[in-house]
């Protein structure tokens, strides 16, 4: 993960969740036009790497989802549960009581992993 100074918004990755295992996401740090670029095909190993950053700097839900379908498609089933178990834990609650969408698409993501495939 590398600290990147810039606007936010201006990679393409952080919008497309469709974009290659090459692409990255872009963590604003907050009160700052700082970012912190993390590669998506160099997660780390240890997910709680990522989520001190997810959480310190209160980034955006859909950054999560997109960081734990990535460990998803890497075959990194534990990291992927653990992502969106505390994405949608209740301490997340006071910090995104107000973001609907990504908190039910976050449910959506950890329920579905428990359907079997051969429905």
């Amino acid at each position: 993960m590398d600290l990147v100074v810039g606007k936010f918004a201006e990679s393409w990755s952080r919008f497309n969740p469709s974009l290659s295992a090459m692409a990255s996401v872009y963590i604003p740090v907050q009160n700052s036009e700082e970012e912190v670029r993390v590669a998506l095909d160099q997660l780390p190993r240890d997910a709680s790497d990522i989520l001190d950053i997810l959480k310190a700097e209160q980034a955006p839900l859909d950054l999560w989802l997109i960081i734990a379908r990535e460990y998803f498609k890497q075959g990194k089933i534990e990291q992927f549960r653990q992502i969106l178990e505390e994405g949608s834990s209740s301490d997340i609650d006071e910090y995104y009581a107000d973001v609907k969408y990504e908190r039910i698409a976050i449910l959506n993501a950890l329920g579905s992993e428990f359907l079997p495939l051969d429905i």
